[in-house]
């Protein structure tokens, strides 16, 4: 997705504590887009659940499971443990231009 952040994805079923601390030195999930490249297509999560999402980026901006939205981000439902500097949010970290469709 990461090479791609301009396609549609969807997740197939709900994702549970399988987002390792250990990931990225530590640091665990990393955010998908940010300011020099953003999300610009379509991530429907398609109503399952993402559990457990952790992520420790104490120094970085734009940190969340987006972390900069240009795009559509839906039907999510995310609990977890995100810290960052500047524009952190559980979702979605700085939406610009983008949407978000029944997520919580």
């Amino acid at each position: 997705m990461g090479k791609n952040l301009n396609g549609r994805y969807a997740l197939a079923n709900d994702i549970g504590d399988s987002i390792e601390h250990e990931w990225n030195g530590g640091k665990g999930f990393a955010p998908i887009g940010n300011k020099s490249n953003p999300l610009a297509g379509v991530f429907n999560i398609r109503g399952y659940k993402i559990i457990g999402l952790y992520i420790d980026q104490q120094f970085e901006d734009y940190v969340g499971l987006v972390g900069y939205n240009g795009g559509t981000v839906s039907n999510c439902y995310s609990t977890g443990s995100v810290s960052g500097d500047n524009c952190v949010g559980g979702l979605v970290a700085w939406n610009y231009d983008g949407t978000i469709i029944a997520s919580f």
